[in-house]
This record gives C-alpha cells, sequence and structure tokens, in this order.
C-alpha cells in the first residue's frame, strides 16, 4: 500500500471516530467536512473551529452544517468554474488557429488571383486565356468553400461560447454570493434559515436569532454621490457586519441596502451585544469619496432583533426582526430594538 493511501485511509479513520466522540451523524457532508478539517488542508476551517471552540461553542450537527456550507459546500462551484475557465482558454485557441487558416487560405487565394492575371498580360492566345480563367474560377470556388466551412465553425464556437457564459451566470448564482458586498446572497439566506428554524428547539438558553440592518437615509448618498459613492457605503457597512461576526454566524445582503445576520446558536444577550457594536462602528467612521477625497460625512444603520419561538414559522420571524428594524428606523435611526 502507498504511503499516500495509507495516510487517506489514517485520516477517514479519525473522521469517523471524531464524529462519533463528538455525536455528529456520519452522513457524507459530515464526512467530507471533518476529513477536510482532520488533514489540514484549508487554515481557515481550522480557524472558525478553534474560535468556535475559544467562544465556548459545541462541535455539533448544527455547527457542522453551518461549517459545510462555508468551507465545503463552495468547492463544487470551484471545480465548475475552473472547468469553464479551461473551456473558454481552448474556445479562444481554437477561434485563433481557424482565424490563423482564413489568414492563410486568403493568402494562397490571392496568390492564384496573381498567378492567373500574369498568365493573362503574357498569353495571346484563347486556349491559354481560357485556362487562366478556369483556373481563377476554382481558386475561387476553394476559396468559398473554404470560408463556408470556417463560418460554420466559428459560429458553432460562438455557439459553445454563449452556452458557456450561461453556465457561469447559472454558477454565479448558485455560489449563493452577493458579488457587490461579497456576504451570502438572500438565496443562501433563506435556504440556511429554513433549514435552522426546522431543527430548533425553542431553548431559553440558546435560540436561533435573527439581526436585520439597514443602512438610515441610503437614498439620500445615491442621489447625492451617484450609485458609486452607494456601493462603496454598502460594501463599508458589509464589511463591519463581517468583521465582528462569530464563526458560525451568516451575515447576508437582504436586498438593496438592507442585511440580514443568522445567529445559530445565540446566548442571551450576545445579538444585541452584536448589533450594538457594528452600530457604534458604522457611525464612528467618516467615510471619504476615493475619486475626489471629499468628505461624505457618517453613515448609520438601525437594526431590529427577534429570536425564534417553538413552533414559530421563518417567515413570522423574520417579519418580527423587520418590524423591530423599522421600529428603530421610526424611533429617530442610528438604534438597536429588540
Amino acid at each position: 500500500m502507498s504511503a499516500c493511501l495509507q495516510y487517506q485511509m489514517d485520516i477517514a479513520r479519525q473522521a469517523v471516530s471524531f464524529m462519533a466522540d463528538h455525536g455528529i451523524a456520519p452522513t457524507p457532508e459530515n464526512f467530507e467536512l471533518w476529513t477536510l478539517y482532520l488533514a489540514g488542508v484549508d487554515e481557515g476551517l481550522g480557524v472558525a473551529v478553534q474560535q468556535h471552540l475559544n467562544s465556548g461553542g459545541l462541535l455539533d450537527g448544527a455547527f457542522s452544517e453551518t461549517l459545510f456550507g462555508q468551507f465545503v459546500g463552495h468547492r463544487d462551484a470551484v471545480r465548475v468554474a475552473t472547468e469553464a475557465e479551461s473551456t473558454a482558454s481552448k474556445t479562444l485557441n481554437r477561434i485563433k488557429e481557424l482565424l490563423s487558416k482564413a489568414t492563410l487560405d486568403h493568402r494562397e487565394y490571392a496568390v492564384s488571383l496573381g498567378r492567373g492575371a500574369q498568365k493573362l498580360e503574357r498569353s495571346g492566345e484563347v486556349k491559354r486565356i481560357r485556362a487562366a480563367i478556369f483556373d481563377l474560377i476554382q481558386a475561387n470556388q476553394k476559396i468559398e468553400r473554404r470560408s463556408a466551412h470556417l463560418e460554420h465553425e466559428l459560429l458553432d464556437t460562438l455557439s459553445r461560447i454563449a452556452g458557456l457564459n450561461t453556465d457561469l451566470e447559472r454558477l454565479k448564482a448558485e455560489t449563493r454570493i452577493d458579488t457587490l458586498s461579497g456576504l451570502a446572497n438572500r438565496k443562501r439566506f433563506d435556504e440556511t434559515l429554513a433549514h435552522l428554524a426546522s431543527k430548533a428547539d425553542g431553548c431559553q438558553r440558546r435560540r436561533l436569532t435573527v439581526v436585520m440592518a439597514d443602512i438610515d437615509h441610503f437614498k439620500t448618498f445615491n442621489d447625492t454621490w451617484g450609485h458609486q459613492v452607494g456601493d462603496q457605503v454598502i460594501r463599508f457597512v458589509a464589511s463591519i457586519l463581517r468583521a465582528d461576526a462569530g464563526p458560525d454566524y451568516v451575515v447576508c445582503r437582504y436586498g438593496g441596502e438592507e442585511f440580514a445576520i443568522i445567529i445559530p446558536n445565540a446566548s442571551s444577550g450576545e445579538p444585541g451585544l452584536y448589533a450594538e457594536t457594528v452600530r457604534r462602528k458604522v457611525c464612528a467612521k467618516r467615510l471619504t469619496r476615493r475619486s475626489t477625497k471629499e468628505k461624505l460625512g457618517a453613515v448609520t444603520i438601525s437594526l431590529g432583533i427577534a429570536s425564534h419561538r417553538k413552533g414559530e414559522s421563518v417567515q413570522a420571524l423574520v417579519a418580527r426582526a423587520d418590524a423591530n428594524l423599522y421600529r428603530s428606523k421610526r424611533d429617530g435611526r442610528n438604534q438597536v430594538t429588540f
């Protein structure tokens, strides 16, 4: 048995033992996750696990599912993207070959025409003139056939490129990442929350919690400074929300200037502390327009928090968090409401 195979078998055995020790179901997803962790090939995964343990968290099924979404679920997308990149490279090289061939064909055609013209200039005999004209006709027919073939191959290649573009667009959506903010997108939020809510037990000490956040007076930024500055503000707020999030938080761009944060196993006071921390950090910063260095002033956010109640639907949970958010707006903005 090779050393590589022996190592892989050892890691697999360790993963099975590890899951048994922590009461984690030996599903294919969990096996893949903890094999990756024990192999030590993903530094980010190792850091996330250590931070979770340092904060007193448990290595259980719920945490495994969160980690899988963050560190393993995206790998299929990476693989597809790599394959797409390879296909695109091969396709473009094929186009280059076709165009190079077309250039050579047209050069040969030009040479044939030149020879025919010389024959006509030197010949005074009808027989030779007819032969020269026949050669020209054949050369013309040949280039027409080659051009038709080239056109067909180029159309086929362009069709492949169009299909590849469609695949990449689908891939972008399937990665569940919002491209502007770099956060999880609305689809990821909906799927994760529904999954976690189905397993929530209504424990009063640690509960599934949703924090909704919205940038105050965002329309004013867009109307005054333009959409590029608006995008800058969204990225800034997203960076604060992500930086202060715990390792098992799922931070999402909910839509427009609104964000949503899922805290799977929130202890009492944890969501409020997080919300107040990010609120203070956002309003303490004074933004500057990158292109002109103009001062944009302070940005503030309003937040609303709701924790899952036993038997409550996902829609009701989000609606309560959203209602608390709009209470913050109504009561003066730049505040947190429970």
